[in-house]
């Protein structure tokens, strides 16, 4: 019988596999300083109002003529087509939401047909265990924060009870380039024909 996993945690974010070929920007582009802080505010977890987010993902090479990306890849954001959308909003997403943005060919005046959405995941859970985890080092530029060594494999991430509590989905306070999910809401993407989907087993252990 297989054995019954309860939370996934998934690379995406730094998965050259989901890397998008457009670039998610803003039109117009806010000053340097204005676009660091608010993608140091989404990469930490923090709710990032529609209003604060990028605006446009834009071709990245002239004349690439790029499909409609996968269900769900990363350039920086989080991007998840509507169908993905659908699917996670039937579950418990706290403060976390998607804010729409278009997609532009590289001449910026044509549209792809399709709907896309950035996901913002605005929640954030401490249930991380790196002394029972394996394959994780301390990343240099953050202290007290890990990542894995490389990418994450069954079983190597070992976290408390405390993540079965609470939201669907989520980003650890202490784990870098990677999100969380509950087992019920990875079995509906997966259901919900959102694949590929990168996502890895967690150990679930008394601390």
């Amino acid at each position: 019988m297989a054995k019954k996993v309860d939370v996934w945690i998934s690379d995406i974010p730094r998965n050259s596999g989901y890397s998008l070929k457009f670039v998610i920007t803003w039109d117009p582009e806010p000053p340097y300083e204005v676009r660091r802080s608010q993608m140091h505010r989404y990469l930490a977890g923090e709710f990032v109002s529609a209003e604060d987010m990028p605006n446009i993902a834009v071709e990245r090479y002239h004349d690439s003529h790029e499909k409609p990306p996968k269900p769900i890849t990363c350039s920086t954001y989080i991007l998840v087509s509507e169908a993905c959308k659908v699917v996670m909003e039937q579950f418990d997403l706290g403060r976390s939401h998607f804010v729409e943005i278009p997609l532009m060919r590289y001449d910026r005046k044509s549209q792809l047909e399709e709907r896309y959405f950035i996901l913002n995941i605005a929640e954030v859970k401490n249930c991380f265990v790196p002394e029972e985890s394996r394959e994780y080092e301390l990343f240099a530029n953050r202290p007290g924060e890990w990542w894995p060594k490389f990418m994450p494999s069954d079983d190597d991430t070992a976290m408390t009870a405390g993540a079965l509590k609470g939201v669907d989905l989520w980003i650890e306070e202490r784990v870098v380039d990677n999100f969380f999910l509950s087992d019920r809401l990875r079995q509906a993407l997966k259901k919900g024909g959102i694949k590929p989907f990168s996502a890895k087993a967690c150990r679930v252990i008394s601390h």
